[in-house]
This record gives C-alpha cells, structure tokens and sequence, in this order.
C-alpha cells in the first residue's frame, strides 16, 4: 500500500529569542499540529541557552479509523536574521503514538538572534511525512525479524505479528526471557510465544536496539525504551538509551535532569549536575514539573554541587 506524503510550508514568522511563542498552527489530511517556539537550556559541551521548536502532532482520527499506523519523514527548518538565511537544518522523524510530540533544537540563541538590539529571527519549516501501516512498513526495525533473518529459532507474537527472534541470544540480552526459555515454562517448548501487554512498534524497537544490526533509540522512543527495559530486565538497552542522552538528544537539561532522576541513569545524573554553576540557573526554573517532581536525594546534589561551585 502506498500512501501519499503530507508536505507543508510554513509562513515566514518573526520570533523574539525572549519569548514562549506559538508559530504555527495546521492540519492536513487528517494530521494536525501546533508548533511552540521556545528557548531553554540546553546540556551541550555547557550549559548553554538555545532555541527549540517543539511540534504536537495529533492523528487520532486516523488511528480510529484503522488507516494509519504512523509517520516517517522530515522536517526542515530554516531561520534567517534579517537578510542573513542559514542552511536548512533537516530533522528525521518517525512515530506511531496518535498524540506525539517532537522536540528539536535548532541552535544557540546567541547564534539565532540577529543583534543585541534586535533579538529576533525568522523562522520557516517544511513537512515531509509519510503515513504507513505496520503491514506494509518495511523500516530497519521491521527487517531485523523477518523470516530470512539468520539463526532464528523462536517466534513471538506481538499484536498477532510475528517476530523470528533467536532465544540463546534474546536470553543473553534479557534475564525475563532467559527464564522463560530455560525454565519449566509452557513457552520454553511453544512454537510461538505471545507476548502481551506491550504495542508491536514499541517491542520491535526494543529488541532491535540489541538486534545483529543495531538501530538506534530516538528522542521519541526512549522513555517508552526505559519502561519496556525495566519490564523485560534488558541493562543493555538502558545502557543504549543512557548513551544516547548523553550524546545525542534535542531534549532541554531539565527534561534530562528528570529522565535521568526517574530512570536511575546515574551518568546522565552527574552529567547535569556537574553542568550546573550558577544557582540562577535553578531558580529560574523552580516552577517547571520536571524539577518540582525530581527525588530529594537529587534536589539535595544540586544543592550540595552549587555550594561548592
């Protein structure tokens, strides 16, 4: 089945690097959105301010139906100070949660605003997304448990699909499945095993992180990646997502701080901590849920960390 892509240019919008603003506003063929500027900071080599855009993407309709599964595709933003236009930034996207929110950051403010007395930029995206439906996607994630894949010897069932796994290794990877294949279980000799309680997409994409040909977690995935790690004791794939926050996430500090606070990811915990140098950059933050809601003990770092900075 083939569908045809959602394509979309926004308006060229003036925004103020001070200011929460919203940018645009769409629907097309049935998925929505509403796009946020705003700016935050951000844990790069230090704790610097930068822009983000985040999108809220909403595709209810088109779930309920049963005509869609999901997205795949581009964004590509460009900004200009006044005549000054950069070079589109292009950002890959993929999810299947009806209600999906897409966070990037596109640049330091200080390298966004045209001048001290004008902190403004220009802002336009493109779209470019293509619906699918899990029958017929043939993403990475699809392709590492196809029937042809080598030295398969189990098949489990996830939303009546299939996934030719290999069970030495899958209990290498998970200590859930490695009792389930050795022990006295019924599933030890069942020519295939259902796996309930958890979305195909969201399995796939845990299983492929530790699969021969590894891919990747995203922004969009990981907090369902840490939930399905905990459930399925697979260290391995905290570790993925650990690594990947540290290196290579558009989330904001704040939403790290509280990632790694809710998760016990104790690299990324010290990372933001030993980031912090000024008690400023707490205060003027104190009122956001991820740091209301964060532990004691990690409040209590904080404190410790900036009395000795």
């Amino acid at each position: 089945m083939c569908f045809s892509p959602i394509e979309y240019t926004s308006d060229d919008v003036n925004s103020s690097i001070i200011d929460t603003k919203e940018l645009d506003r769409g629907s097309k063929d049935g998925l929505t959105w509403t796009v946020t500027y705003s700016h935050q900071l951000a844990l790069c080599h230090k704790l610097t301010d930068c822009a983000y855009l985040t999108w809220q993407f909403d595709w209810r309709k088109l779930k309920n139906e049963g005509s869609v599964d999901g997205f795949s595709g581009d964004i590509i933003v460009t900004y200009r100070k006044e005549k000054e236009k950069t070079a589109p930034i292009k950002f890959y996207v993929e999810f299947s949660n009806p209600q999906q929110e897409v966070v990037r950051r596109i640049g330091p403010t200080s390298d966004i605003k045209y001048s001290e007395k004008y902190p403004t930029c220009y802002i336009t995206f493109d779209l470019h997304l293509t619906p699918y439906k899990l029958s017929y996607r043939n993403l990475p994630i699809d392709q590492a448990f196809l029937p042809s894949t080598p030295n398969t010897d189990g098949i489990l069932v996830v939303e009546n699909r299939r996934m030719h796994i290999n069970k030495t290794y899958l209990s290498v990877q998970s200590a859930f499945f490695q009792t389930m294949f050795s022990s006295n279980f019924m599933e030890k000799s069942m020519a295939e095993v259902p796996i309930g309680g958890v979305k195909y997409d969201e399995f796939t994409r845990l299983l492929a992180i530790v699969s021969l040909k590894p891919v990747f977690p995203t922004d969009e995935s990981v907090e369902n990646l840490l939930s399905l790690a905990e459930r399925f004791l697979m260290p391995a794939i905290v570790c993925h997502v650990e690594h990947h926050l540290l290196t290579a996430t558009h989330f904001d500090f704040f939403r790290l701080l509280s990632l790694a606070d809710k998760h016990n990811l104790e690299k990324l915990t010290e990372k933001c901590i030993e980031s912090l140098t000024t008690l400023g950059q707490i205060s003027r933050n104190r009122h956001r849920a991820e740091y209301i809601h964060l532990s004691r003990d990690t409040k209590a770092r904080i404190l410790d960390h900036l009395t000795q900075v």
